[in-house]
């Protein structure tokens, strides 16, 4: 009997297909905005909220989440307060918390900015770390901002 439940469940665990978030790495030696066309929006951002959605299956627009952000220093776009993150909740959620400090790039989708998992997001600094800014986030920032000329 063993066995069989042995055999039973190495089957069942083979058969089975799990889902991970799987990333092609992101290059971030940008040198041209050519390779940010995509993005309708770049900034320095610290997080003040963050609310869940509904998931309603009924409105598939109200999955995910909705980041509530404080501008620190915008790239590219307009300000905003608002971010939405339709893959929170999934394997490939961004896991910031209030007090984080990220670069964002977002698109319009639906008229909603919008972040995804497996672009150039980058954790700039967590809130409950003393250290200071990430040294390869601080040079992306710092390439971002000559790149677009943006004042220090």
């Amino acid at each position: 009997m063993k066995k069989l439940l042995t055999v039973v469940a190495v089957l069942f665990l083979a058969g089975s297909s799990a889902y991970a978030c799987k990333c092609k790495p992101v290059d971030y030696e940008v040198t041209k905005k050519k390779q940010l066309k995509q993005y309708d929006f770049i900034a320095l951002v610290k997080i003040v909220s963050v609310d869940t959605l509904s998931g309603d299956p009924a409105n598939p627009d109200n999955r995910g989440g909705r980041w509530q952000v404080q501008v620190t220093k915008l790239i590219k776009g307009k300000k905003t307060t608002v971010v939405f993150e339709p893959m929170m909740l999934t394997s490939c959620q961004f896991y910031m918390k209030p007090g984080d400090e990220w670069i964002l790039f977002g698109s319009k989708e639906k008229g909603k900015l919008s972040i995804h998992p497996c672009k150039h997001d980058l954790a700039y600094k967590r809130a409950d770390e003393p250290q200071p800014a990430n040294a390869d986030a601080q040079k992306f920032l710092d390439r971002l901002t000559k790149l677009y000329k943006v004042r220090a």
